[in-house]
């Protein structure tokens, strides 16, 4: 949907961390949560605590999210347990060039993973890095410095690093290095979903040319019941 500044944006990218499809009422609801990521009318959508992605379930699930979104869904799983297989995915009605999972597991901690997802977008390329990071600062701090080493210099026309980055302080000192080279939007607090306080999810972007409009997204009430975070979403314009 290529427009210029003053219209529609070329691409609406979100976040939704949705935490295994259970809301704060403690159910399970995958068919809420699915109303809430269509609500959003994105071209891209990260999903973080996505279950189930195993073999199989996985495929019940990609139908499921095609016959209700529209969308195709791209699995990053980075956990297996009892329940199946979960970790992050990419829901995304464009067109998908390229696709590659990154191991972000750091010794003694949740297995962590991202997941690059090169789209096409009205002739522009979009490079997508969906992830959740860790609990720990130490461990957020090496997990994103091996994101800006993978990434490393500019491949595509929009770059985009979003997802759960279980960061919540704005002075934090490991995202300095995202700061030399990666434009945020103001922080929107996303968790807990019935009264947010913490702005956890987050969304950046290089380079600075391209304009974002951040906010939370879905249609609100729904979005607080179906998951403990609020979805987050922007909207990118193209360089004038």
């Amino acid at each position: 949907m290529p427009q210029s500044p003053k219209g529609r944006p070329l691409l609406r990218a979100a976040t939704w961390n949705v935490h295994r499809w259970v809301g704060p009422d403690g159910r399970q609801d995958l068919e809420r949560c699915l109303k809430v990521v269509k609500a959003m009318g994105a071209g891209a959508v990260a999903l973080q605590e996505v279950c189930p992605l195993n073999r199989g379930n996985c495929r019940t699930f990609a139908e499921a999210m095609a016959g209700r979104t529209g969308q195709r869904l791209i699995a990053g799983p980075t956990l297996l347990d009892e329940r199946g297989d979960y970790g992050n995915a990419v829901v995304t009605s464009l067109p998908v060039r390229r696709v590659r999972r990154w191991d972000l597991s750091q010794p003694g901690r949740e297995p962590r993973g991202a997941l690059e997802v090169t789209l096409e977008a009205g002739g522009s390329l979009v490079r997508l890095v969906a992830t959740h990071l860790g609990l720990r600062a130490g461990e957020r701090g090496r997990q994103l410095e091996l994101i800006l080493k993978q990434l490393g210099s500019r491949q595509a026309d929009l770059e985009i690093i979003l997802g759960d980055f279980n960061e919540w302080r704005p002075w934090a000192p490991l995202l300095r290095p995202l700061r030399r080279s990666f434009e945020s939007g103001p922080r929107l607090a996303t968790f807990p979903s019935r009264a947010p306080l913490l702005a956890l999810d987050r969304i950046w972007h290089r380079p600075s040319a391209w304009r974002a409009v951040h906010r939370l997204g879905g249609e609100p009430a729904l979005a607080r019941a179906a998951s403990d975070h609020l979805p987050l979403m922007a909207d990118f314009f193209h360089p004038a």
